[in-house]
């Protein structure tokens, strides 16, 4: 598991035991940082939408197995609707998991993340 923040000074890259490699990065430079594969997961979760709308513009033509993004459901409409409207192929769009997790109502942040990781655990155990 890598994280990838452009913030340097908060505490989740110090204090996340979890995290095999931390880095520090510009998100304009991410798709550089993010390999392609079918044993590759993204999940996009910057502190404002418009580094998740950095990020994403960059990973939606990677071949990766699964592409997934923290958002409400209006931000995620209204940054689809945007992006299709910019030429953004249907399918590229498609293909991204938002707002991420498995619907189980989850309300605490560690739900939220158990949710989120049985989503990508089953894309992972699922046929390709």
């Amino acid at each position: 598991i890598e994280l990838f923040d452009d913030r340097d000074w908060i505490d989740t890259l110090k204090e996340n035991t979890y995290i095999t490699k931390k880095h520090v990065v510009d998100y304009k430079h991410i798709a550089d940082l993010v390999p392609e594969g079918e044993d590759v997961y993204a999940v996009i979760m910057t502190f404002n939408h418009k580094g998740d709308e950095t990020v994403l513009r960059q990973l939606l033509g990677k071949n990766i197995r699964y592409l997934g993004m923290m958002g409400s459901k209006a931000k995620v409409k209204t940054l689809f609707s945007d992006l299709s409207n910019e030429g953004f192929p249907h399918q590229q769009l498609k293909k991204v998991k938002s707002p991420i997790g498995l619907s189980i109502n989850s309300l605490t942040p560690a739900e939220i993340a158990v949710s989120i990781a049985a989503e990508i655990i089953s894309v992972k155990n699922s046929p390709r």
